[in-house]
């Protein structure tokens, strides 16, 4: 009688056996290639804070002072209105032309108030890649959804037409350290550029009263200011001991909607929490939690990136010592700083 050979192949539990050791594997791996992506979205977002860093010096040496953060939230960037005091706009709007955007800085140039405002919209909506860390979204502050402006926001910009769609960022000048007055909601504005640049007072805006000295003070002790634009001279703290900028604390379940009061406008309009920040506050992980307005922070696992005013980037972790965070955010406290590797 012939004998039947068995026929190759795998028993039910041979191949058990090998689905269970596969699904350890990829287990294990999993963490590792997370660990891997992140440490490259890291690195690429340290390149973003470098290249902005590098666009500011130029700027600064090219005008001789740090681009100012503008008139406030209900000014858009102004192709026509120069530089320093007379800009309305942004910081990162200043530095577009250091950025390789020209052709953005551009836009609206030379056109009538009426048709500005409506080419103004678009600069809106004109992003920058740089502005984005890759491990939160996507380039322009979205990955597609946009932000569509509340009906309160109709016609609340000077220079520009209420956009539907705009642009967010990721990064923010930091404007003060150890000081902070109350409130810096609804701080006066002028209502017309020629008013901006000639005879609006400008000392509520920039200054406070401090019953302290009984006298007015300045508002800010940061290095991007309201308005009045720092020199290099001003920061006697030291410029690798001054923070510069940085990236901002987020609510990690936000990203995308625009529902935050600090991550609702365009990154080119004036002052505003959107664009600038303060070292007064702790900084924070992104989380799912309550606005921490002002506050620097970052979506990577243990640290943020900041930008120094000497144009070096540091890693810092979030638990650094608090005082140690509001002495970096001061351009003039005169505070005694360990140097920050």
């Amino acid at each position: 009688m012939k004998r039947i050979k068995p026929s190759p192949g795998f028993t039910l539990v041979e191949l058990l056996v090998v689905i269970a050791i596969i699904g350890i594997l990829v287990a294990l791996l999993l963490p590792a290639i997370q660990a891997a992506r992140e440490a490259a979205r890291r690195s690429q977002c340290q390149n973003h804070c470098k290249q902005l860093s590098l666009a500011m010096l130029n700027y600064e040496n090219s005008m001789k002072f740090f681009p100012s953060g503008g008139w406030g939230w209900h000014w858009m960037g102004d192709p026509d209105g120069g530089n320093g005091k007379d800009q309305p706009g942004s910081w990162v709007y200043s530095i577009l032309p250091y950025l390789e955007q020209s052709s953005v800085r551009t836009i609206a140039q030379g056109l009538a108030p009426a048709q500005k405002r409506v080419e103004l919209m678009k600069l809106a909506q004109s992003a920058v890649p740089v502005m984005n860390c890759p491990s939160r979204r996507g380039v322009g502050g979205t990955n597609g959804n946009g932000v569509v402006y509340p009906m309160y926001y109709s016609d609340a910009y000077r220079n520009m037409n209420t956009p539907r769609v705009v642009v967010r960022g990721d990064y923010g000048g930091c404007f003060n350290g150890r000081k902070y007055y109350e409130p810096l909601d609804g701080l006066p504005e002028p209502g017309t550029l020629d008013q901006g640049k000639t005879t609006f007072n400008w000392i509520p805006t920039e200054k406070a009263y401090d019953a302290k000295v009984k006298g007015y003070v300045d508002r800010f002790d940061g290095v991007i200011n309201v308005h009045t634009p720092i020199e290099i001279r001003q920061i006697t703290d030291g410029t690798s001991k001054t923070y510069l900028l940085g990236e901002k604390f987020l609510e990690s379940n936000h990203y995308e909607d625009g529902i935050p009061s600090y991550d609702d406008q365009s990154y080119y309009i004036g002052f505003d929490r959107d664009t600038d920040l303060s070292s007064y506050f702790p900084p924070f992980r992104d989380a799912p939690i309550g606005e921490q307005v002002f506050s620097f922070g970052s979506a990577h696992p243990s640290a943020f990136n900041m930008v120094f005013c000497d144009g070096s980037v540091h890693t810092i972790a979030y638990e650094i010592d608090r005082e140690v965070h509001k002495s970096l955010g001061s351009r003039n406290g005169d505070e005694s700083v360990p140097e920050v590797q």
